[in-house]
């Protein structure tokens, strides 16, 4: 008799059931199908209307190989380079992501994710974007292409006078998860190096990021830890630092491109700090412009001793210890390009102003050398349109002595920069500027120019001096010429012009 009559209502429930799943489907409409994003374009997002209602549905990742699939087979090679490479791990993504499920969609937060996936060395390129809307739900999809990671490396190179071999591995993605791992030795006309080094830009699948560089050399060593949690612009709106660093070395000093004087040098440095975002400002700022206000101390001790090549005078000690407060003002806003500093590749490029100022003051009841106020900020500003982009840039530091009146290591930079494209942008022209001025440099300091340091072709290091200036000129070509889908080619024709 029960079974008899529990029939009609499992029909009933099914058939309730069949409905309500209907329904939802005809509820939602796609908007973008993510198998079908191709990463190598800049495509718009979709329109739909949202409201303070709409929630983030699930959230879909879509991986797709160094070589994605296209209408025709893949190459041997590709097959089996996709063979093996690790494809990066689904939480290595999500990680990365400052949007989750069930959060109310904020279009701010999804591109910032998508960013912080760009950022990443393991990536070609990221997207990540609505697909799907349910009423008040919206799903998104993230796509991502992996590259190529572990690079083992010999290299022989002369540049700026000097022979450099290197030789070693690197992988910025080992085995799939988002971690970096490199070993290599390093040899060049001043030292032979033995680097090991570590970076996870989410430990533990969190917002907290660890790096580590350990180093045995011929004159010395290094060890240097950092763990970190940056400014993030999800709920949590604190930012947290902690670094130590040691390391001993030979430094040299230069004249007219020789080395006239050596000394060893040991460095140990430790710094804990602390940020908090500000909601409501007392000062009248831009809504879009973003506080934050740290805190921290920094213990900072040079010992400078003489070295089988010392020939002069060395530096005298000095010990640095001090709380410090700084403000950062965020102005920036995100524009997506391509062929400005790689070659046909999508780039994040920050518009707008973005400033730090930051006082501590150095005192001997903290056991430093003397009573120093430590000044250091800078301020830059970008503007683009559609056919150029420039920014400019100033920054400087100091430490002040204000019984004695006098500075030490004082430093100020005025850095421009400009990109001028033609309408298909597979050419620009790239101007540079910098102009620095020093004074009261410690023995163990240099501004320096040659090779590296600002003139391409010339030897390095090969004029010292306290002011400096150095004027450039690129014309670049981005061509598209992609051959076997690997190789992106370009090419640049420079003139570099300076003087210490």
């Amino acid at each position: 008799m029960l079974q008899a009559v529990s029939k009609p209502y499992l029909l009933i429930a099914a058939s309730l059931f069949s409905s309500a799943i209907n329904a939802e489907e005809k509820q939602c409409r796609v908007l973008i199908d993510p198998s079908q994003v191709d990463l190598d374009r800049l495509e718009p997002p979709a329109d739909f209307a949202t409201s303070e209602a709409t929630k983030v549905g699930k959230i879909d990742i879509f991986r797709q190989e160094i070589y994605p699939p296209t209408d025709t087979e893949l190459a041997w090679y590709e097959s089996g380079l996709n063979y093996l490479n690790p494809l990066t791990k689904i939480d290595a993504i999500r990680a990365q992501l400052v949007i989750a499920e069930g959060d109310r969609f904020d279009q701010k937060l999804m591109e910032i994710s998508e960013r912080q996936l760009r950022e990443q060395p393991f990536l070609y390129n990221a997207r990540v974007f609505p697909y799907r809307v349910c009423e008040d739900t919206v799903d998104l999809a993230v796509v991502t292409r992996d590259l190529w990671t572990f690079l083992p490396a010999l290299s022989i190179t002369r540049s700026g006078g000097q022979n450099k071999t290197f030789i070693g591995f690197s992988d910025v993605n080992f085995a799939g998860s988002g971690k970096t791992l490199f070993v290599n030795r390093q040899d060049d006309n001043e030292r032979t190096r033995y680097l090991f080094g570590y970076s996870d830009p989410a430990v533990w699948d969190s917002a907290w990021q660890a790096d580590g560089r350990f180093a045995v050399t011929t004159d010395g060593e290094l060890q240097r830890v950092r763990v970190k949690r940056p400014f993030s612009d999800a709920e949590e709106r604190n930012a947290y630092s902690w670094l130590a660093h040691h390391e001993i070395v030979e430094t040299p000093l230069y004249f007219r491109g020789d080395e006239v004087n050596e000394f060893r040098h040991q460095q140990l440095a430790t710094e804990l700090s602390f940020g908090t975002n500000i909601h409501r400002p007392l000062i009248t700022l831009p809504s879009t412009t973003e506080i934050h206000l740290l805190a921290g101390y920094r213990f900072e001790e040079h010992q400078f001793r003489e070295s089988d090549e010392t020939q002069g005078a060395i530096p005298d000690d000095r010990l640095q210890s001090y709380p410090w407060l700084a403000m950062e003002l965020d102005g920036r806003r995100y524009m997506q390009a391509f062929n400005i500093n790689q070659n046909q590749q999508v780039e994040d490029v920050a518009l707008g102003w973005y400033q730090r100022f930051q006082v501590g003051y150095s005192s001997q009841v903290l056991g430093a050398t003397g009573e120093q106020i430590i000044l250091s900020g800078f301020s830059e500003y970008r503007k683009a349109d559609e056919r150029t982009l420039y920014s400019f840039k100033l920054r400087g530091e100091s430490a002040w002595d204000p019984e004695q009146d006098q500075s030490e290591n004082t430093q100020l930079s005025f850095l421009g920069n400009g990109w001028w494209f033609d309408s298909g942008r597979e050419k620009s022209w790239h101007g540079k500027f910098e102009l620095t001025y020093t004074r009261s440099f410690t023995l163990d300091n240099q501004l320096v120019l040659g090779g590296s340091t600002g003139l391409r072709g010339y030897p390095a290091d090969y004029q010292v001096g306290d002011r400096r200036v150095i004027l450039s000129l690129e014309r670049r070509y981005f061509w598209p010429w992609y051959p076997l889908r690997t190789f992106r080619v370009g090419g640049v024709a420079f003139i570099d012009s300076g003087r210490a």
